[in-house]
C-alpha cells in the first residue's frame, strides 16, 4: 500500500513540474515572464516607436532583455504596435465574430 501512495506522490509532482514548465515556456515564447512583473499586452517600446508611423512601417525594438528585433507596425485593438517579424509572440488570433476594422 505504501508504495501505491508513494508512487502516487512522484506522479503527482511529475504533472505539477510539467505543468510550471509549460507555463514558464510559454512566458519565454511571448519574450516575457510572470517573473519580470510585465503586464499583458504591448510593451511600452512597441507602442512608442510605432507612434507616428504608418501601418506597414518597418522599425527595430529593443527586447527587456536588451535584443534587438525586426517589427512591422500594426494596428491592435486600435493602437499603432510594433509586432516582431519573427513571431515570437505567437501567431495572431482574430476576434470572436470575424476580423475588426480599426
Amino acid at each position: 500500500m505504501n508504495r501505491h501512495i508513494i508512487r502516487a506522490a512522484e506522479i503527482l509532482l511529475l504533472l505539477i513540474g510539467t505543468a510550471s514548465a509549460v507555463v514558464s515556456a510559454i512566458g519565454a515564447l511571448e519574450g516575457r515572464s510572470s517573473s519580470m512583473g510585465l503586464p499583458p499586452g504591448p510593451l511600452p517600446a512597441e507602442v512608442e516607436v510605432c507612434k507616428d508611423k504608418d501601418e506597414g512601417a518597418k522599425v527595430e525594438i529593443t527586447t527587456p532583455r536588451g535584443e534587438k528585433m525586426k517589427a512591422t507596425c500594426e494596428k491592435i485593438d486600435g493602437q499603432p504596435v510594433a509586432a516582431p517579424e519573427s513571431g515570437l509572440r505567437g501567431p495572431r488570433v482574430q476576434p470572436l465574430g470575424g476580423p475588426q476594422n480599426g
